[in-house]
């Protein structure tokens, strides 16, 4: 298990994207961060209900996440964390319209590396979305898993990536 100090845990909610973070047990900042549709497009069809299935379109590990982006970018997803990086970006997207809560739970060793899952609510504006990992002291090396998973149908994605 790694270990260390937790970090306070902090909300910002601000015109359609939202970030938080969450205290886990390495010295890590956690947050996760969701954005606006590529389109622009803010809502559907009046009446119409988002749809709730197996939604995730794409899912991978990043070091670096353009957070401005309107769209995840799988270019930028690897297995491979390069040592001495301080940031793991766990980045995902959902159909179009779907809306939920995703969880995210990570793992090195058969050890987990938060304190709890961390979560967010996706909604119907958000056209992708990112848990941030900051290790304040490099991510230390080893074998990782991350789980997404969509709460409403108990689909997962297992993500796995090493530090060495």
């Amino acid at each position: 298990m790694v270990r260390g100090a937790a970090i306070v845990a902090l909300i910002v909610i601000a015109a359609g994207c939202s970030t938080a973070s969450s205290p886990s047990t390495p010295p890590v900042t956690l947050s996760v961060s969701i954005a606006p549709s590529a389109s622009g497009e803010t809502s559907i069809a009046a009446g119409k209900t988002p749809a709730i299935v197996a939604p995730f379109t794409t899912a991978g590990i990043a070091h670096v996440v353009d957070a401005a982006a309107h769209a995840a970018d799988p270019s930028t997803f690897e297995t491979q964390v390069p040592e001495g990086s301080h940031f793991v970006y766990v980045v995902f997207a959902l159909k179009k319209d779907t809306i939920g809560i995703v969880r995210m739970d990570m793992s090195s060793l058969g050890s987990t590396v938060l304190e709890a899952p961390l979560s967010l609510e996706y909604g119907k504006d958000n056209s992708w979305g990112h848990f941030d990992i900051e290790f304040k002291q490099g991510i230390p090396k080893g074998a990782y898993e991350a789980t997404l998973t969509f709460a409403a149908t108990g689909e997962k994605v297992l993500l796995t990536f090493t530090v060495s």
